[in-house]
C-alpha cells in the first residue's frame, strides 16, 4: 500500500512536469475551461428556473456553483482514461508496467493532477463570477470546521467514485485498444444524472434514484455551502453513515465498493491482456 502510494505520487510528479513542458497545451486547455464557465454563467444569467421550489436562488449561481464542482471530481476523468494509450504511444508503457507501475496507477495519478491543475482555473472564475453576478450576495463561504469537513468529503469521495469509473473504463481500453467517444460519454451522462443542469428531483420516476449518486450529494453540498455558507443536508455523523441509503451511506460505500470492484477488474484484465501479449499493443 505504501509502495503504491510513493509510485502514484512519483507518477503525479512525472505528469505535472510533462504538462509544465508543453506550456502552450496547457495554456489552451485552461482557456477552453474557462470559456465553459463563462458559458455557464452567462447562461444562467439569462435563463430563469422554472421552478422555485426547487431551485430559490439566481439560477447562474446553480450552474456556476455545478461546474465548479464538477470541475473539481470530473475534470481527470478522460485524460485519466487516455493516460494508458499516451503512454503507449510514447513507447514508455513497457517501461512503467515492468517497473512495477499498474494500469490504475498511471490512470489515477494522471486524474489527480489535470484536476489539480483544473481546480486551480475553475475557482479563480467561477466564485469571483458569482460575486460579481449576485452583487456579492453569494458565495457565502464558511470557515465552520464542519462545513469544510463536509465539503472536503462531499468531494474527495465522488472523485473517488468517478475514479473507479475510469479504472473500470482502462481496462475496457485495456482489452479493446480504442474505445472512441465512451469516456466522453459516461462522463457527460454522470453529469446530467448528477444534476449539473437541472435538480435530480425534477426527474420523473428516476429522481429518487438520481439523488443517491455520491456526485448528486456532492454537488447538492456544494451548492449549500456555496448558497447558505453551511451544508444543510448532510449528515455525517456515524449513525447517518450506518445506516444504509441515507446520503452519508451512499457516500461513503458506494464509491469505497465501486474503487474495490474496478480495481478487481482491472487487475483480472491486466493479467489477461499479460497473457495474450496485447497489453502493451495500441
Amino acid at each position: 500500500m505504501v509502495r503504491s502510494l510513493i509510485v502514484l505520487l512519483a507518477l503525479a510528479r512525472r505528469f505535472a512536469r510533462l504538462d509544465l513542458k508543453y506550456k502552450f497545451e496547457l495554456g489552451v486547455d485552461a482557456m477552453l475551461l474557462a470559456a465553459n464557465i463563462v458559458g455557464f454563467g452567462l447562461l444562467g444569467y439569462f435563463v430563469v428556473s422554472s421552478n422555485a421550489e426547487l431551485v430559490d436562488y439566481p439560477y447562474y449561481v446553480f450552474l456556476l456553483a455545478g461546474i465548479l464542482y464538477w470541475t473539481v471530481v470530473a475534470s481527470g476523468f478522460n485524460s485519466g482514461i487516455a493516460a494508458l494509450r499516451e503512454e503507449a504511444e510514447k513507447g514508455t508503457i513497457g517501461f512503467l508496467l515492468s517497473n512495477g507501475v499498474s494500469p490504475a496507477v498511471i490512470t489515477v495519478s494522471r486524474m489527480a493532477v489535470s484536476t489539480l491543475e483544473a481546480v486551480v482555473v475553475a475557482s479563480s472564475l467561477a466564485l469571483p463570477s458569482i460575486y460579481l453576478l449576485s452583487g456579492g450576495l453569494y458565495p457565502k463561504l464558511s470557515l465552520s470546521l464542519e462545513s469544510l469537513a463536509k465539503l472536503a468529503l462531499a468531494i474527495a469521495l465522488p472523485w473517488a467514485f468517478m475514479a473507479s469509473i475510469a479504472i473500470s473504463l482502462t481496462a475496457v481500453q485495456l482489452v479493446f485498444k480504442r474505445i472512441g467517444g465512451l469516456a466522453g460519454a459516461v462522463q457527460y451522462s454522470l453529469g446530467v444524472a448528477s444534476g449539473l443542469y437541472f435538480p435530480v428531483e425534477a426527474v420523473p420516476i428516476a429522481g429518487w434514484a438520481l439523488r443517491g449518486l455520491p456526485t448528486a450529494i456532492g454537488m447538492s453540498a456544494m451548492r449549500e455551502f456555496v448558497v447558505y455558507g453551511e451544508v444543510r443536508s448532510l449528515d455525517v455523523s456515524l449513525p447517518s453513515i450506518l445506516t444504509p441509503l441515507t446520503p452519508a451511506w451512499s457516500l461513503t460505500f458506494i464509491p469505497l465498493a465501486a474503487l474495490a470492484t474496478s480495481l478487481l477488474i482491472l487487475s483480472r484484465v491486466e493479467r489477461l491482456t499479460m497473457r495474450w501479449g496485447t497489453i502493451e499493443q495500441y
